[in-house]
């Protein structure tokens, strides 16, 4: 018989953060923050999307990839769901596009909202919590790799999962690109 031995690793100061309950409150907070604006997003949409509108295709991916990353910070923090390689490559692609969302309406918070000294409030009440967000998923996407290799034995192969991303990094600039307004 033969037994596995799993090497326990310290935990680091991105997961001493986000696992303290200071961060379960802002998280919360965060989820519930953003929520009903992925919703008025998803509505507007469908709305403008029914007008045949393509110019909307940057909102379908900060929609998407808001609810994609949801569902990944939900799958990657719940850890009830059966511990395969494939769940785990579902739950990093996830969290790789929520992140992607979030950073990218930070980002459009900082070169938009942060100028006009009127709108700041209501920009830093957006960005926060979606940068509370990023750093949650960030911290799933360390976590994962070693949960599988605890709860499974073998390491997780995440080459696959990369080139992926890669390609769908690519794919999403060049239709960004393309259907940006000039």
């Amino acid at each position: 018989m033969s037994s596995i031995h799993v090497m326990t690793t310290p935990k680091n100061w991105l997961e001493r953060v986000t696992s303290s309950t200071l961060f379960a409150v802002f998280f919360a907070i965060s989820v519930l923050l953003v929520t009903p604006l992925l919703l008025a997003g998803l509505v507007l949409l469908v709305a403008t999307l029914a007008d045949a509108d393509f110019g909307s295709i940057p909102l379908l991916g900060l929609v998407g990839g808001g609810i994609a990353g949801l569902v990944g910070l939900f799958r990657g923090r719940a850890g009830a769901w059966p511990m395969t390689s494939g769940s785990v490559e579902a739950t990093i692609i996830c969290l790789v596009a929520g992140v992607a969302a979030a950073l990218a309406v930070v980002a459009s918070w900082l070169a938009i909202v942060w100028p006009e000294s009127a709108a700041r409030a209501f920009g830093a009440i957006v960005a926060v919590p979606h940068a509370v967000l990023i750093v949650a998923g960030i911290a799933s996407l360390e976590r994962l790799p070693r949960h599988y290799l605890k709860m499974t034995g073998e390491p997780f192969d995440s080459l696959p999962v990369i080139c992926l991303l890669v390609a769908l990094g690519l794919t999403a600039g060049a239709v960004f690109a393309s259907t940006w307004p000039d």
